[in-house]
């Protein structure tokens, strides 16, 4: 072989090594990276489900809450229109009264 070709092909293959030499060193930072994201991405999922756990959880409350408070308000709907009812039934007697019997001068 022609030693121009030698020396080129010695050349390429040096050039080939220090290649596949900072490829790998590439590819290991590349995995060391997708291995902490994968810890990370398997944190977060872990977050995420507690976080809606949570979430549902307090939506159930506040359903649960609802569901007690309006139990309890119609109730007091109700006593609060018949003591409106009563009130306005004895001021209607206060006037009768007042008109039946006015006060003496």
């Amino acid at each position: 072989m022609k030693q121009s070709l030698r020396a080129k092909l010695d050349s390429l293959s040096h050039r080939l090594e220090e290649l596949n030499r900072l490829l790998s060193a590439e590819n290991a930072a590349l995995r060391s990276d997708l291995s902490e994201l994968t810890q990370q991405n398997e944190k977060l999922s872990t977050d995420l489900a507690y976080v809606t756990g949570q979430r549902d959880k307090l939506a159930e409350d506040v359903e649960e809450l609802d569901n007690a408070l309006k139990e309890r308000s119609d109730p007091l709907m109700q006593t609060i229109s018949d003591l409106r009812k009563k009130v306005a039934e004895l001021e209607a007697d206060i006037r009768r009264i007042e008109t039946d019997h006015p006060p003496k001068e």
